[in-house]
């Protein structure tokens, strides 16, 4: 079930958005706190790319962001989960793990 939809069916506040990258993380800040402000209890997610192959360049164009906006939320005592999303290129999906093609 959706998050909202779950959310939704129980009454529960709850809103959404995705910013992008190229939002730009001050409007990022000013929104999440706008958000915290009316939803004080609110927890917030990003995402961290993980590569199959992982380089250096990988974590340097990738990963920074979502390590930057928790640590900015967090001086404003937000909480920021970060989920990291693995991503198989060049396979099949019945060959990667955990895939739901994949037995």
């Amino acid at each position: 079930m959706h998050s909202s939809t779950s959310c939704t069916a129980r009454a529960l506040p709850h809103a959404g958005t995705t910013p992008t990258a190229a939002t730009g993380s001050s409007s990022w800040r000013s929104y999440q706190l706008k958000v915290r402000e009316e939803f004080p209890n609110s927890v917030f997610f990003a995402s961290r790319l993980v590569f199959e192959d992982e380089h250096w360049w990988n974590r340097w164009l990738h990963s920074q962001t979502p390590l930057a906006i928790q640590r900015v939320l967090n001086t404003h005592g937000v909480e920021v989960v970060i989920l990291p999303v693995t991503l198989h290129y060049g396979k099949p999906p019945e060959q990667v793990p955990g895939s739901a093609l994949s037995h």
